[in-house]
Parts: C-alpha cells; sequence; structure tokens
C-alpha cells in the first residue's frame, strides 16, 4: 500500500488539548496550580476579610457601641420657683412668691472610673433662684449597653455613702432602640424612687422632631410621695422646719377655727387625770412635720442612640402636714366628750386638719433651653454618625473589599489557566515528536 495520511502517533488531537506524553527531559505543565502566588494572596485575603465582615456586628459592635465615657456636657433650664409657705413660721402665705428660676445640669462620666461595662457619671446641679444658689451631687452608675443603672458602691444620692438602689432604671440616658411602645422607670432622686414614662403623641408642643432631629416623646409624673431621710435633710439644710412648736401648732388650730384655750377651760372640769396628762403631754412639745415629694417631666429621646435631647414641663415639688398621729389622740380624748360645748366641733374640725392632704411648700416648673437642645442634638447626630460608621458603613465596606479580592482573585487564577493551556499547544505544536515531518 503506498503512503498513508494518517498520522501515526496518538489517535486524533486537537489544538489546545494536552498531550498525553511529553519528549523525555520536558517538564509537563499541570493544571493542578491554578493559581499563582499573588491570586492565592487574593483569595486568602479576602476570606479573611469576609469572616471580618460577618463577625463584625455579633462581635465589634456590642464592643463599640456602648455609652460614651468623653461624656461631659451641661444642660440649662429656666423656669419659676413657687413659694406658698413661710420657711421660719410654716404657715401659709397670703399670697404664692414667684422667683425667676435657672438651673445648669452639669453631666460628666468619669473615664478612669468607668471600665467597658459600667460608666461612672457624676451629676452636679446648681440652682439659682431668689438670688440664692444650691448645689445638688449625685453619681450614677449605668450598664453601657442598657443604659440601665446598675448597683455599684460609689454611686450616691446628694452626699457620699447614700447608696440608693436604682436598678433598672432610666436618668443620664435612654436606652437605644426607643419605640412607640416604650415604658421606662425614670429616676427621681428627691423620692428616692422611679416613675414610670409613657409614650406620648407629638403635637404642637411636643414636635416630631427637635433642630432637625427625629425624636419621641415620653411622659410620667411622681405622685405625692413620702420625703426620704435624706431629702429630709437636704430640706432642713435649706431652713425649712422640721417641726412646728407648740405655739405654732396653737395658730394653726385657731386658724381651723379650735381654740386651744376655750377649749381646755370647757374640758377641764369633764376629763379625768389620766385624760389630762396625756392632753397636756400631746400640747406641750413639738408637732413633727411630715413632708413629701412629687414631680413630674416630658423627655425627648433620639430613638437609635436613646439620647435625651429636651426635657420639659418639669416639675419639682414639696408639700408638707402635720404629723396625723398627736391629732389623733388629741380627737380620741375629744370624742368621749362631745356633751361639753364647743367640742364636737373642735373635733370635726381637728378631723378635717388629720386628713387634708398636704399642702404645697414650694414648687419648681421649668424646661431646658432652646440653645441648650440644640447643642445636645448636635451631639445626637454626631452619635448617630459613629454608629452607621461601626453599625452598617464598615461591615458593608469590609463586606465588598472581600467580594471584590475573591472575585479579583478567581479572575487572575482563570487568566493564569490560560496562560498555562496556550503554553502547552504552543509547546505541543513546536517541540513534540509527534509533529515533526515524516
Amino acid at each position: 500500500m503506498g503512503p498513508s495520511s494518517t498520522n501515526i502517533g496518538p489517535a486524533r488531537e486537537t489544538a489546545g488539548e494536552i498531550p498525553r506524553s511529553m519528549p523525555p527531559g520536558q517538564s509537563t505543565p499541570t493544571l493542578t496550580r491554578r493559581f499563582g502566588w499573588g491570586s492565592r494572596i487574593l483569595f486568602a485575603v479576602g476570606v479573611v476579610i469576609l469572616l471580618v465582615a460577618a463577625l463584625w456586628t455579633p462581635i465589634a459592635v456590642p464592643a463599640l457601641v456602648k455609652f460614651p465615657t468623653s461624656t461631659n456636657v451641661h444642660i440649662l433650664y429656666s423656669g419659676t420657683m413657687t413659694t406658698y409657705v413661710n420657711a421660719k413660721t410654716g404657715s401659709p402665705l397670703a399670697s404664692p412668691a414667684v422667683t425667676k428660676l435657672s438651673i445648669d445640669q452639669h453631666l460628666q462620666a468619669i473615664p478612669a472610673k468607668s471600665s467597658s461595662s459600667v460608666a461612672l457619671v457624676k451629676e452636679t446641679i446648681t440652682v439659682r433662684a431668689g438670688g440664692l444658689t444650691s448645689l445638688e451631687s449625685n453619681v450614677y452608675t449605668l450598664n453601657r449597653r442598657t443604659m440601665a443603672a446598675v448597683s455599684d458602691p460609689r454611686e450616691f444620692t446628694y452626699v457620699p455613702g447614700n447608696t440608693i438602689n436604682r436598678d433598672s432604671s432610666y436618668y443620664v440616658t435612654l436606652p437605644m432602640g426607643l419605640t412607640s411602645t416604650t415604658k421606662l422607670p425614670f429616676w427621681y432622686a428627691p423620692a428616692g424612687s422611679a416613675y414610670l414614662l409613657h409614650p406620648l403623641a407629638a403635637g404642637i408642643s411636643n414636635p416630631s422632631s427637635l433642630d432637625g432631629l427625629a425624636v419621641m416623646w415620653f411622659a410620667g409624673n411622681m405622685p405625692m410621695t413620702p420625703a426620704p431621710a435624706y431629702e429630709r435633710a437636704a430640706l432642713a439644710s435649706q431652713g425649712l422646719p422640721m417641726s412646728l412648736t407648740p405655739a405654732q401648732v396653737e395658730a394653726q388650730l385657731g386658724a381651723a377655727g379650735v381654740s386651744e384655750k376655750s377649749l381646755a377651760t370647757a374640758l377641764l372640769p369633764a376629763l379625768s387625770k389620766s385624760e389630762l396628762t396625756t392632753l397636756l403631754a400631746v400640747l406641750s412639745k413639738p408637732v413633727a412635720l411630715q413632708y413629701f415629694v412629687f414631680g413630674a417631666s416630658q423627655v425627648a429621646g433620639e430613638p437609635r442612640t436613646g439620647t435625651i435631647v429636651k426635657l420639659q414641663n418639669l416639675v419639682d415639688g414639696v408639700a408638707v402636714r402635720l404629723d396625723p398621729a398627736p391629732l389623733r389622740t388629741v380627737t380620741s380624748i375629744l370624742s368621749r366628750h362631745t356633751n361639753v360645748p364647743g367640742v364636737s366641733a373642735a373635733a370635726a374640725a381637728l378631723t378635717r386638719i388629720e386628713k387634708a392632704p398636704p399642702q404645697n411648700v414650694s414648687e419648681f416648673r421649668y424646661t431646658q433651653t432652646s440653645a441648650s437642645v440644640a447643642s445636645i442634638a448636635k451631639i445626637a447626630r454626631n452619635q448617630i454618625n459613629q454608629m452607621n460608621w461601626v453599625t452598617r458603613y464598615i461591615p458593608i465596606g469590609l463586606g465588598v473589599l472581600g467580594l471584590i479580592l475573591v472575585a479579583l482573585a478567581m479572575l487572575v487564577g482563570r487568566g493564569r489557566r490560560r496562560r498555562m493551556a496556550l503554553a502547552v499547544v504552543d509547546s505541543t505544536a513546536t517541540g513534540s515528536p509527534y509533529h515533526q515531518a515524516a
């Protein structure tokens, strides 16, 4: 037979196929090394960045988004102080005295005394009214993530050492993530307890935005509550009496229509020896005064950060009444001698005094100034911007960067495979003995 046109060698090879064997001494290209060092590094770095992006929210965000220990703000208020009672005599004034009021609330976190989880915040309140200035100091400790108060021996109200359980209440700031259904226990120092803040619908006097910042409103009040011992001590330091002398009690009874002298003259023949002894003992001693406090507030909070942007329609009030125990003792004795002229009327008058609600002593009414609101709103906007970076921009940026690096690594690897395939084809076409002329 004549020469055949069929090639002697492998059955059939097409351009781009890798031959199954190569000439002796010639290295064999392989596809197992699909990626070079550069693409491998890009791929590894991209995967690591994607992992960081995935773990950022559960790990980094809680560590970074919390109450700042750099807090150092002055919050200013203006309003009025109304006085209803003569501080020296305890007698009601003919007409309430009203004076201008200004308050500077200084809140300063102490980094050196704070930790990664608990912030220590010092509060100094300067009150100016009627030409007088008074100071109040408190120390708060709060959870830096929840913003709620936590127990700590370093906290105090008014004086160091006066530690009160404020657990789970709010005061320095509200919690992050406020909603229209949020109800919050709001600390009220004069009462030594908290009252509940309820959501308040936005309106003309409480707009949905302040200085261009969206806010949510809450309102609550502290009902008439017996003043704790430390509050009574503070009132005493301001000159308010803690008791009334027998002469002052007699004057108050006289104002209520009860004449002690006339009553004693009428009762003396009818009283037993023990009744007379008890009555004289009560009437000869000072009668203690019972003080009460009450308050109210409307609070505007920025929903994301919980920052208190504005406090308005604040009320801090003090009320007082005579200790009803001595009055009950006298009334009990009078009730046994209602046949004596004038005794029934006197007993009824004493009962009215005993059951009468506490009368106002003083009342502060004040609202945060516009300039102070603008200053706090600016701080809140900065906090929102920082939160956006930590909770949105950084993790999204990391995710995008990681995907880009992985995609780039894949593209570089694909280019390398193509170059390897072309190199094999080229070596097969020019250097393989199977393709040399017969």
